[in-house]
């Protein structure tokens, strides 16, 4: 899993408008921008157009213009070399100075980033291109659920949330569940926690708003609630999230102590009333298991936090690990690991 997606497509689209810019040559070594157009097996001409129409998507048209002299993209500017004279060109047109131009571009290059990322233009070859995003605030590079299940019961959970902002600020996250559970910030944001006839709201404030086109790290630990969680709610059979905000990848492991399932599958884009579906043969996870001896927090780090399973070395526990990888998760659907014992 990438996850440094966002940074090195910005470190392509940076290279992209130098020399003589977007190129056959040249896109082929950007390979980052190369598989978001839609890869190598693609015909130049088909991502040359995908990304002219990402370019044409963003809102400012003076930015726009200014990015498809960048990357010599106009017949005016095609013959244009080296990048230091097209801006030249452009900049007499328009009464800026190169050095202005240039920090434009950087600007409007962030902005073109995120169009690529969320594939909210046109010609856009991802999945989730053509379907509603409902809330539109973020966009999640990448997201890993990790957790901790000892003789069928849940033991712990920890979610980390790579997200990307799309708005001009955004300042807080919400985060629903159905579990009785209490949730530890590992992050730079303060949790609250809500009751409600559906489950639990955990609100998120992050100490500093993330501003448009910046990224950061929400991450958490849920840990069962004594007060509310009775044995049989901890008796764990899935483990899934819905993704309102599109997600380009995700990660879910399921590290099992003692007793282990007699079948794990994984399943994605699956309604509430759907999930967690049934096992198919391509959809079959295999464990991998472990040597005796080691605990709870020897294979799973927390800052700060220890876990009292009643694990400890020499207790002869097998462990195993089921791990299954998505990409595009998106529209409020379900995904995630499921198992029976």
């Amino acid at each position: 899993m990438n996850s440094n997606l966002y940074e090195n497509l910005i470190a392509n689209l940076m290279y992209l408008r130098k020399d003589k810019g977007f190129t056959a040559g040249r896109l082929r070594i950007a390979r980052t921008l190369l598989g978001i157009l839609g890869g190598s097996n693609q015909d130049f001409v088909d991502l040359k157009t995908r990304f002219v129409s990402a370019i044409n998507s963003l809102p400012d048209k003076t930015a726009a213009n200014l990015l498809l002299a960048a990357y010599a993209l106009t017949p005016k500017y095609a013959d244009i070399t080296p990048l230091a004279l097209r801006r030249k060109v452009f900049g007499q047109a328009i009464g800026l100075k190169p050095d202005a131009i240039a920090k434009h571009e950087n600007a409007a290059i962030n902005e073109l980033a995120i169009l690529l990322l969320t594939a909210r233009y046109t010609m856009s070859p991802l999945p989730f291109s053509s379907n509603v995003i409902p809330h539109n605030a973020a966009l999640q590079e990448y997201v890993e659920v990790s957790t901790v299940v000892k003789d069928r019961l849940w033991q712990t959970t920890k979610d980390v949330h790579k997200i990307i902002s799309l708005v001009d600020e955004i300042g807080w996250l919400e985060i629903s569940t159905d579990i009785p559970a209490k949730v530890i910030s590992t992050c730079a944001a303060s949790v609250e926690t809500q009751t409600n006839s559906n489950g639990r709201v955990h609100s998120f404030y992050f100490d500093k708003p993330i501003k448009r086109g910046q990224d950061t790290l929400l991450s958490y630990v849920s840990l069962p609630d004594e007060e509310l969680a009775s044995q049989a709610d901890l008796v764990l059979i899935e483990e899934t999230r819905s993704f309102h905000e599109p997600a380009l990848a995700a990660k879910f492991s399921i590290t099992f102590f003692g007793e282990q399932p007699s079948i794990i599958w994984q399943y994605d884009h699956l309604t509430a009333y759907e999930r967690p579906g049934k096992p198919t043969r391509e959809g079959l996870i295999e464990v991998v298991g472990f040597d005796d001896g080691d605990n709870l927090n020897d294979c799973y780090e927390a800052e700060d936090i220890e876990f009292e399973s009643g694990l400890a070395d020499g207790d002869g526990y097998f462990g195993g690990t089921a791990t299954a990888n998505f990409t595009d998760l998106y529209g409020g659907m379900f995904s995630g690991v499921a198992w029976r014992w």
